[in-house]
């Protein structure tokens, strides 16, 4: 206690010393705002194409003392952020399920980082559209549409400490966010570190098949990161129908782990070393992203040109080192260590326009340029020299590229005045190259598209079916070969990688009731071929491979239960219940079992009260998570990233949303005290060759941690 109560005295006066500082107007300030956005639910009208949308204005917010407009729409109920970020293949159709002011956010700026940067003051209302009603294709579900005026300069600002015993206080975490307007011209500026510290601490027990006591480790381990990042964002109307919108971000991270393994045996097997694993990672990324629209084509079509382009940068050097001790002797030292630059360049080109019958089309290009440029170094240990010495491995230094070109016709039609559907028809065609060991060229032509559509049955009653066929996103590091230290495995390169394809369908059902109240099931199956999964290569390569077909399918279900239905004011109880199974041939043995790492079963329960009349709010969230094993060459092993962990996940917070102006919340999490799970069977051969050799079961404990949010505007 008297570690928590000295920490957590420390952080809350420095929050009050530096938000008191940042803070003199704040009322003021308010009143100004509310005025401003009397005026602007004037001048911006709805959006179009959205019959039965749903509007949520500042006044249903209040109770939450918002900040920004992520601080809102975390609150919209049964609605959820999704799609768009780095991790999708060009830029494509849809993107995230948030629009700014009716338009799909540029590049691939994340939609969080997006909205943290628009202050709450700024916000009109938020618009919750049917995606398959809109003449943006590709996007589906409900789709919320942030409409807001900057007509002055407005900030703010969140600072993130957290405590956590046996780590360093993590004090450096938050954000600033400047945005404001100028005649046409709106603007946003941010400056961010998303630091964090992590550990966890336990024993791991190697034994025998036979249940016999081979060795144990104790271990400890630290993950630290700071990624201090600037953004900025610009909107500018140079006359009627003509808007120009720029998104540009940079950061630098600094990525580092310890662990340290206290060896005790138990048979001759074991031994009774000390080994020390270090690997750091410097991340350099800066991406620009930009696009133009106008007026273009016959005016009888009403069409729209609309011309995007990003260009995206990775420089992320690594380096890793294994040392092996015997008392204060170094008995053995591996090092690996890798320079990659990664760039992407993509250019897209969007013809929107409106037939007599007022249904909309639309017509894209896009080509990008992918490429990963790898050099890997592994080096050993001489003992009699006590000199490093390198170490050949095959595929470590290679130059992967990818041109890629892709057009699509899209259309959205409504059927009936309840029933709205939208199609895409459209081809990919693809080159990848790489150059080193392994040089290859292939080429590739895909097809690709879908159909979905948004049937209300009622008014508070819709259906969402949808059918796609989508072509999924390489990981180019994949095709380099390279070595983990921490877990003595090694990874082979392999240049035959293609990306996988799915058929996928799903319908969404959607039930809202009154004052709030929602529920949203969801039933999907993924019919994939090439599947991207690790598979043998040679007699003893392990590297991630391509297995001909595989399937995965499931239920989500979320709801938003909110208690004025039963005369209560102020609670909301969120719950998600995801069930999921998946199959595939295992590349081995031939037996079926699940896709590694899959999710098998996710569920959450978050409750939160604002007490009616006061500025306090508490609450809690409950989840868990299972997901499947990972089959490798020679082993099985738990899911790693430590999702996986031996009780349920339980947080509580308290929050006052008014003190001298500022929002100030405390979290404590892992109140059950659950340890991270890190299993793994270690067999004699391959797995269909050999037998169980090794069995190891690790329970690792990391404790509570304390969080303080302190958040502010200006």
């Amino acid at each position: 206690m008297k570690f928590w109560y000295s920490n957590l005295r420390a952080s809350t006066a420095l929050s009050l010393i530096a938000a008191f500082g940042c803070i003199q107007n704040a009322s003021a300030q308010q009143i100004a705002n509310a005025q401003q956005i009397s005026s602007a639910q004037d001048i911006i009208s709805p959006a179009k194409n959205t019959a039965n949308f749903q509007t949520y204005t500042p006044d249903y917010f209040s109770q939450y003392a918002p900040r920004t407009a992520l601080d809102m729409v975390v609150q919209i109920p049964g609605f959820t952020i999704s799609g768009g970020g780095n991790t999708k293949r060009g830029l494509g159709q849809g993107g995230a399920n948030v629009l700014i002011n009716g338009k799909r956010i540029s590049g691939k700026t994340s939609a969080r980082d997006r909205l943290s940067r628009i202050n709450a003051s700024s916000v009109v209302r938020f618009e919750i559209l049917d995606g398959a009603r809109l003449d943006i294709p590709g996007l589906s579900g409900q789709v919320a549409n942030v409409v807001y005026k900057a007509t002055t300069i407005t900030g703010n600002w969140q600072w993130r400490p957290s405590l956590r015993k046996h780590l360093e206080p993590n004090l450096f975490g938050g954000e600033i966010n400047v945005s404001g307007s100028s005649g046409e011209l709106q603007w946003s500026l941010a400056l961010k570190n998303r630091a964090f510290r992590f550990g966890n601490r336990g024993r791991e027990f190697r034994t025998s098949p036979d249940g016999a006591l081979i060795e144990t480790r104790d271990e400890v381990s630290r993950f630290s990161n700071e990624a201090p990042k600037v953004a900025t964002s610009i909107s500018w109307t140079p006359r009627a129908d003509h808007i120009f919108n720029l998104n540009a971000e940079m950061s630098k991270a600094n990525f580092d782990i310890t662990e340290f393994s206290g060896h005790t045996a138990f048979d001759v097997r074991g031994d009774n070393n000390l080994t020390s694993f270090e690997n750091g990672q410097d991340n350099f990324r800066a991406e620009i992203g930009a696009d133009y629209s106008l007026p273009f084509g016959p005016k009888k079509l009403d069409g729209t040109l609309k011309i995007i382009g990003i260009a995206r940068y990775l420089d992320s050097p690594s380096r890793a080192n294994f040392i092996t001790l015997n008392g204060t002797d170094k008995i053995d030292e591996t090092r690996f260590s890798t320079d990659n630059e990664t760039t992407e360049t993509i250019l897209r080109s969007e013809y929107s326009w409106a037939d007599k019958m007022a249904r909309s089309w639309q017509i894209s290009l896009e080509g990008a340029y992918n490429r990963l440029d790898a050099n890997g170094g592994l080096q050993v240990l001489d003992i009699p020299s006590g000199q490093l010495i390198d170490i050949p491995l095959s595929g470590s230094t290679a130059i992967v590229s990818e041109k890629r070109g892709e057009a699509t016709l899209a259309h959205t039609r409504k059927i009936t005045s309840n029933i709205d559907i939208q199609t895409s028809v459209g081809f990919e065609y693809s080159q990848i190259s790489q150059t080193g060991a392994q040089s290859l060229k292939r080429s590739f032509f895909r097809p690709k598209g879908f159909v979905q559509a948004s049937y209300n049955i009622a008014e508070d009653f819709a259906v969402r079916p949808r059918i796609a066929r989508d072509v999924g996103q390489l990981n180019f590091n994949d095709f380099i070969s390279s070595v983990s230290l921490r877990d003595e495995l090694s990874n082979t390169g392999n240049a035959n990688l293609v990306p996988e394809q799915i058929w996928a369908g799903e319908v969404e059902f959607e039930k809202k009731y009154p004052k709030g109240n929602i529920i949203k099931i969801r039933v999907y199956a993924d019919f994939i071929s090439d599947l991207v999964d690790r598979i043998p290569v040679g007699t003893n390569g392990d590297a991630v491979g391509n297995i001909n077909s595989a399937r995965r399918y499931g239920v989500d279900i979320n709801a938003t239960l909110k208690s004025e239905v039963f005369g209560f004011d102020g609670v909301q109880l969120d719950t998600t219940l995801d069930l999921r199974n998946s199959s595939v041939d295992d590349p081995l043995t031939g037996q079926t079992r699940r896709l590694n790492n899959d999710k098998i079963t996710l569920w959450e329960i978050g409750l939160r009260h604002d007490i009616k009349g006061t500025n306090w709010a508490f609450g809690s969230t409950l989840s868990d998570i299972s997901r499947s094993s990972v089959f490798r060459l020679d082993t099985i092993s738990s899911p790693g990233g430590g999702d996986i962990q031996t009780k349920p996940k339980l947080s509580a917070f308290i929050e006052h949303k008014n003190i001298s102006g500022l929002k100030i919340k405390t979290e404590i999490t892992n109140i059950f005290n659950g340890k991270d799970v890190n299993d793994r069977l270690l067999f004699t051969n391959r797995r269909d060759l050999g037998q169980i050799d090794i069995s190891e079961t690790s329970r690792r404990n990391f404790g509570q941690t304390l969080r303080l949010n302190v958040s502010g505007t200006f």
